[in-house]
């Protein structure tokens, strides 16, 4: 298999999808969600595919959370680990997700070291997670990590009634 770029879906509703292309063995050409999913060889219900270099950065602000939104931060929506966002939370947030964050069988615990944020894993091994500027905002990506976080654009957007 071998990758041979990316394509930006357009579909008649004008919602736009990006997906990596790829050549399979058997010369078949197959399309991959970006950020997660299954191949598809095939597009419907689209006005257009074109072949693009890259994925483009689209950064939107509002609240990112397990469930809920708990934290402000920033998101690409272009860019999700296995469809979920990947977030640059914003540091003012970092004590209060640092309080939150339990201690369970992955996690030994987290603490906050001036403008670095340190996840204790359950081997002990520290991860180090320095912060940032984005957009002239102090942040912490938090997009590495393999947790699975939900982006809500308010607060208002949730709906606890739901669960």
């Amino acid at each position: 298999m071998k990758k041979l770029g990316y394509v930006k879906v357009t579909r008649t509703d004008d919602s736009v999808q990006y997906f990596e292309k790829f050549l399979q063995n058997d010369n078949t050409i197959t399309y991959f969600p970006v950020g997660g999913g299954f191949s598809i060889v095939q597009f419907r219900n689209v006005k257009s595919v074109e072949d693009i270099d890259e994925v483009p950065v689209q950064l939107h602000r509002g609240w990112v959370g397990i469930d809920k939104p708990q934290y402000e931060a920033f998101v690409d929506v272009n860019d999700r680990w296995n469809g979920w966002q990947k977030p640059y939370t914003l540091a003012n947030e970092i004590p209060k997700l640092v309080a939150e964050l339990s201690v369970d069988d992955t996690y030994k615990g987290t603490r906050l070291e001036g403008n670095v944020l340190i996840i204790i894993h359950d081997d002990e091994e520290e991860e180090r997670i320095n912060e940032i500027e984005l957009s002239g905002e102090r942040v912490f990506y938090l997009g590495n990590l393999g947790w699975c976080w939900d982006f809500f654009a308010t607060k208002e957007d949730y709906n606890d009634e739901i669960e």
